[in-house]
């Protein structure tokens, strides 16, 4: 079966309006690095734990406004990157079912199971 679910390419990316829409994934690990790097980045304030940024152009603002006071030697780009995360907990339903789950974790598993599913049904059961 995993043999067979890497030759189909099952995942590919389930956001809306993704650039890579028709981009297929080899496994299910370089999915989840597509769907989390382009479409759930945030960026979080270690002085401010309960904000999070959607982009890193605000959190540099945010930076700028001087929420967060820096040392002159440390350039804001690596604060930046080093404040990159993803959001802990599912940002929607499923894109499939619109079934809702408590973890980030329990959704990405329920939406490959789906994306695998569907690959699976286009392979002929018995090939003579």
């Amino acid at each position: 079966r995993a043999h067979l679910i890497h030759d189909i390419r099952p995942y590919v990316c389930t956001y809306q309006d993704c650039k890579l829409g028709g981009e297929l994934y080899d496994t299910r690990q370089d999915w989840l690095q597509h769907e989390n790097s382009q479409h759930r980045q945030v960026f979080r304030c270690p002085d401010h734990t309960d904000q999070t940024f959607e982009s890193a152009q605000d959190y540099h603002s945010h930076i700028q406004d001087g929420h967060m006071k820096t040392k002159n030697d440390i350039p804001q780009r690596l604060i930046v990157s080093a404040s990159e995360s993803t959001f802990h907990l599912p940002d929607r339903c499923c894109p499939i079912c619109d079934i809702t789950l408590e973890t980030q974790s329990a959704m990405q598993s329920h939406v490959a199971r789906h994306l695998e599913r569907i690959a699976l049904f286009a392979v002929p059961s018995c090939v003579d």
